[in-house]
């Protein structure tokens, strides 16, 4: 422990010092270029790792060079938020989480998979929890828009991302992390489809989630049916169960609003028949779902040894 400390001491001079060195930038230069303080900082850092692991020949597990990593990482993900704003910060953070998970086969030491993780975290919470932060300008074209270009610029880094941490040891032992991000990535297909939808039926600039027409809430749900059906087919291409599974999930989603919300207000006969229309849709889902998402074998155990 003793032949760490100058070690340990040396790595978080940089976040140490930092606020002042911060308050220091500002008041000499201004707050224009900000977000090149922690990038210099982490280039230190990081030179520093490069230093250890071929002069010293530190393996990549050394707790030493684990040190400077995870500073260099950790100014590297701090320069986002100082210098960028708004949907800016999330391109930052999801290209930083691909990077990252990449790098982290070269480093076998953890810390860079977990910020990678932690990343894609903060980037999830922010497009799928927190709708503040979307900025509809007074005109925006429904397909090709920036909200549309941060949802696939997001979606293609964590799919890398997780393509890259497959190759890698895992951080918990019996946890799928890559799965979890992989599922993030169909929340967030999902959100992209609802935010398009909000877009189309959007009344005075105003984009309506809820609450459309007969005809806007039919459609939203129609649209829903597709993407869990093109899901189900993506599932059986791929032979991955948990794809099966979020395809029902849609699927079911898309039916019960159908006919236990958007034909609610039907009358007489109509409305008999909403009801008889979801006996029958669920009775098609449990068969579905026996046959096709339960019953299908994944690739590997079909194929054999």
């Amino acid at each position: 422990r003793a032949s760490l400390a100058p070690w340990l001491a040396s790595a978080l001079a940089g976040p140490v010092f930092y606020p002042s060195l911060h308050m220091a930038w500002e008041e000499t230069w201004g707050a224009e270029i900000i977000g090149l303080l922690p990038v210099l900082l982490g280039a230190v850092s990081l030179v520093a790792a490069l230093v250890l692991r071929q002069r010293l020949l530190a393996e990549p597990g050394d707790r030493k060079l684990a040190l400077y990593v995870v500073a260099g990482t950790l100014f590297a993900c701090v320069a986002v938020p100082v210098q960028l704003e708004g949907q800016w910060i999330t391109l930052g953070w999801a290209l930083q989480a691909m990077v990252l998970a990449a790098l982290g086969r070269r480093f076998v030491h953890p810390s860079l998979r977990v910020f990678a993780v932690v990343l894609v975290a903060l980037v999830a919470g922010r497009l799928l929890l927190e709708p503040t932060i979307i900025d509809f300008p007074a005109e925006i074209h429904p397909v090709f828009n920036e909200l549309v270009a941060t949802y696939l610029v997001v979606g293609v880094s964590w799919f890398v991302a997780a393509g890259q941490l497959d190759k890698q040891p895992p951080i918990l032992a019996s946890m799928p992390i890559a799965g979890f991000i992989r599922a993030a990535v169909v929340l967030l297909a999902f959100a992209l489809l609802n935010l398009e939808l909000a877009i189309l039926f959007a009344e005075d600039g105003m984009p309506r989630f809820a609450g459309g027409s007969l005809g806007q809430e039919m459609t939203r749900s129609i649209s829903w049916g597709v993407f869990g059906a093109a899901l189900l087919g993506l599932g059986v291409q791929v032979r991955e169960r948990w794809v099966r599974l979020f395809a029902m999930a849609f699927l079911v989603l898309a039916a019960g609003k159908v006919f236990f919300v958007d034909l609610w207000d039907l009358e007489g006969m109509w409305r008999v028949g909403s009801v008889l229309g979801a006996a029958l849709s669920l009775l098609g889902s449990a068969l579905l779902l026996q046959k096709v998402v339960l019953g299908l074998a994944p690739r590997a155990e079909e194929d054999g040894p």
